[in-house]
């Protein structure tokens, strides 16, 4: 198995705009599902840029693990921040075949799912102390 992408670069909404990333090996984490996510036509206009494509959501679910292997994904992100959403990664994790990690807050972490790796969020300008959850 191949490692994730070292730089990646979140996007929901129109990923396009990161087009511009084309051949500097930087990955694009595309946002599928809910309002903000990327449509099919969006996502294959960084592909055909040939931009590394790594699929993330809000909540683990089937389209995403379906996502992966649609867009030949070369990672997969998670959201992990409560119960709910730690379980619904480790119920879908044996069918991404790709690297994939959990992004989380830090306020969740008292077991892990096998295979995921972890990635803290980490709100640098937010002016109360208490969003900085580091």
């Amino acid at each position: 198995m191949a490692d994730m992408p070292t730089k990646i670069v979140y996007t929901s909404g129109d990923p396009t705009s990161a087009l511009n990333l084309a051949g500097t090996g930087v990955a694009v984490a595309v946002k599928i599902g809910g309002e903000d996510g990327a449509t099919p036509e969006q996502i294959q206009k960084l592909k055909d840029a040939g931009i590394p494509i790594v699929i993330w959501q809000s909540s683990a679910d089937q389209a995403g693990a379906d996502a992966v292997k649609q867009y030949g994904a070369v990672g997969y992100i998670a959201q992990g921040e409560d119960v709910d959403q730690m379980n619904a990664a480790a119920a879908i994790g044996n069918q991404i075949d790709v690297p994939k990690t959990i992004v989380t807050n830090g306020n969740y972490l008292p077991q892990w799912p096998p295979g995921w790796g972890v990635s803290i969020e980490f709100y640098q300008n937010a002016y109360d102390q208490s969003q900085q959850n580091l």
